[in-house]
This record gives C-alpha cells, sequence and structure tokens, in this order.
C-alpha cells in the first residue's frame, strides 16, 4: 500500500470514528495523526511530544495521551508489548510489516521482519 492512500485510510478512519461519537476532529489531533503516520517504528507519547513542540500549537501530555487512545480505540495505533513500563504504540497500517518478540523472563522486544523469519524457521 502507498504511503499516500496508508494515510488517507488512517484519517477517513480517525474522522469516522469521531463522528459516530460526535466528537470534534481538531488541528491538534490531526497533528498527532499525521506523526504517527510518518513514524517508521514504534513510539511514544514522549517522541510525539518532542515532534510536534516546534509547531504552531501547543500541546500538553494529556493531549497526547487522550489522541493516542482515540487513535488506538479508532485501529489507527496498536499499543505494544513494552519493557520498563514505557507506553509504547506502533501505526497500525505497519503491524503486518513484522513481528514483535517478547522475551517473557526480561520483556526485552525483538523486531522481526519476514526474512529473519524465514531464517529463524529453518533453523
Amino acid at each position: 500500500m502507498n504511503e499516500e492512500k496508508r494515510k488517507s485510510e488512517a484519517e477517513s478512519r480517525l474522522r469516522q470514528y469521531l463522528s459516530e461519537r460526535h466528537l470534534r476532529c481538531t488541528p491538534e489531533r490531526l497533528a498527532i495523526l499525521g506523526v504517527v503516520m510518518d513514524a517508521r517504528g514504534p513510539f511514544t507519547p514522549a517522541d510525539l511530544l518532542t515532534e510536534l513542540s516546534g509547531r504552531d500549537f501547543r500541546l500538553s501530555q494529556a493531549t497526547v495521551y487522550n489522541t493516542l487512545k482515540l487513535l488506538e480505540a479508532a485501529s489507527v495505533v496498536r499499543h505494544r508489548p513494552s519493557s520498563g513500563g514505557v507506553e509504547t504504540y506502533e501505526c497500525a497500517s505497519r503491524v503486518d510489516e513484522h513481528l514483535t518478540l517478547v522475551c517473557s523472563r526480561c520483556g526485552r522486544t525483538r523486531e522481526l521482519r519476514d526474512a529473519e523469519l524465514t531464517k529463524l524457521l529453518k533453523l
């Protein structure tokens, strides 16, 4: 799927979710969505705040967390298993591009792409 189509579908999904619940589609929510869709890997709310800090409007930590909850409910982002108690998310449309392995003992995570998985399965 090309990038523009992926972004457009995510925005449509968010707008529909907000509309069905009579919530506003604010510039802040769209800005957060834009950063989320540009993310190439997992991100934290702090990453989003840092990325958005130079924009023309002010975002609070609460706005970022609340918007992430909305994006998760709208199936735009997914909450990832985290190590160390840090909330981590990833773009839902990129989830199929890799697997995330989580160690049941220490909680460390490792990303696997299809080529790596194939190699590991052959061992």
